[in-house]
């Protein structure tokens, strides 16, 4: 769903893999490759991954090197980074009484 949504198109290149970072839920991470053609045309790598609660879906991106072959980006590393930012900017609605 979130792929449609992005101005630019992309391809992934590495996953799509469910991570589960110490003590937290579930990750979707992968490895895209995206062609922007703002002004001047460039191919990038982006590490991302995604989450959804009960009040919104999440995507957060990273950028690497261009001469970074994909297969040696960690996704393991960025999702335990993505867990920590999903850890400081999540708050669970209080339930009805």
């Amino acid at each position: 769903m979130l792929d449609r949504r992005w101005e630019f198109p992309q391809e992934t290149v590495v996953g799509p893999r469910a991570i589960t970072p110490s003590g937290g839920e579930p990750l979707s991470c992968r490895v895209t490759k995206r062609r922007h053609e703002a002004g001047q045309s460039f191919t990038s790598l982006e590490p991302e991954c995604t989450w959804a609660d009960e009040s919104a879906v999440i995507a957060v991106a990273g950028s690497v090197d261009f001469d970074t072959p994909p297969a040696s980006i960690s996704l393991d590393t960025f999702a335990a980074t993505v867990a920590t930012i999903r850890n400081e900017v999540s708050k669970r609605i209080a339930s009805k009484p």
